[in-house]
This record gives structure tokens, C-alpha cells and sequence, in this order.
């Protein structure tokens, strides 16, 4: 799998799942960031997480975008609760790592 590629299969799935667990809540986010970034949240997410974490916070409670994280963690693979919590902190805190880590082993 070339880089373009699989970074487009990452990006497929994370989107889909996303809607699957909260169409609404992607849609209003979605119309924000094409109106500020010109890419869907979930793209944008992939790309830059903790960037993407701390602009979706201008247009939704903190809380429910780390219930809509939690959920897609777990949906994933990431079946640790411990683990799901510590890349959320690491978003916070402006690590794209782990997130990207798992977020791109569950696209390939």
C-alpha cells in the first residue's frame, strides 16, 4: 500500500465510522471546518488530530467530542479504557502520536 493510498483508506474508515456513531453531530462539525479549513473533520482529524481536537471545541462541548472520541476508540480496537483516556490526554496536550498510531493501524 502506497502512503497516498493508505492515508486515504485511514480517512475512508475513520469517516464512515464517525457518521455511523454520530451523523449529526459529524454534519455540524463537517460545515465548520469546510468553512474554516476547506476538509471535512474527519480528514481534518486524520491529518492533524490535536489541531482538529482544539478547533472542534470552538463548536461543540468538550465532553461530548471526547464521548464521540471514546466511542470511535473503542469501535477501533482499542479495548483498554486506560489507553482510550491517555490519547485523549495526548490530544489535549498537542500529541498527535498515538491517536495517529491507532488511527492508522485500524485503516490498513
Amino acid at each position: 500500500m502506497n502512503g497516498e493510498g493508505g492515508a486515504n483508506n485511514v480517512y475512508k474508515k475513520f469517516d464512515q465510522l464517525l457518521r455511523e456513531l454520530a451523523a449529526g453531530l459529524v454534519a455540524s462539525l463537517n460545515s465548520y471546518f469546510y468553512s474554516m479549513t476547506g476538509v471535512s473533520f474527519p480528514e481534518a482529524l486524520v491529518r492533524s488530530p490535536s489541531v482538529a481536537y482544539n478547533e472542534a471545541k470552538e463548536v461543540v462541548p468538550e465532553s461530548l467530542l471526547d464521548s464521540l472520541l471514546r466511542l470511535t476508540l473503542r469501535r477501533l480496537g482499542v479495548t483498554s479504557p486506560k489507553v482510550v483516556e491517555e490519547i485523549i490526554r495526548s490530544l489535549k496536550s498537542g500529541d498527535d502520536g498515538p491517536f495517529s498510531s491507532y488511527i492508522t493501524r485500524a485503516g490498513s
